[in-house]
Parts: C-alpha cells; structure tokens; sequence
C-alpha cells in the first residue's frame, strides 16, 4: 500500500537507504568491523548501488502507461 501511495523515486531510495542501513549494521555484527575499502572500491561500489539496486527499485516501483 505504501508503494502505491509514494512516487516511485521517493520509494526506490527508501528502499535502498533501508537496506543499507540493514547490510551495514548485519555486516559490522557478523564480522566484528566493516572491510576497509580503497578510495577506487568506495566509488565503484556506490556506483554500482546507486546503478544497481537504485535503478531495479525505479523500474519496479514505476507506473508504466498501459502495462497493468
């Protein structure tokens, strides 16, 4: 019902921020600390979330003229 109630932007980053949130405190229990990352890592990792899980959330959460 909230997905239905947000814009499709507002809910894909809601999302993502959520499961980062999720991830980063699950990776810092599990492991005892966060992996260190080289400054290339750190961008190319947020490249690929903002791309990746950012882009998935968009085309899943869109409203697409005639589609159901």
């Amino acid at each position: 019902m909230l997905a239905l109630a947000l814009p499709a932007t507002v809910g894909a980053l809601l999302r993502y921020v959520v499961a980062s949130v999720v991830l980063v405190v699950a990776a810092a229990l599990l492991e005892g600390r966060l992996p260190r990352l080289r400054r290339d890592q750190l961008l190319g990792t947020l490249a690929l979330g903002a791309t990746g899980v950012l882009a998935y959330n968009l085309f899943f959460l869109a409203r697409w003229p005639g589609f159901p």
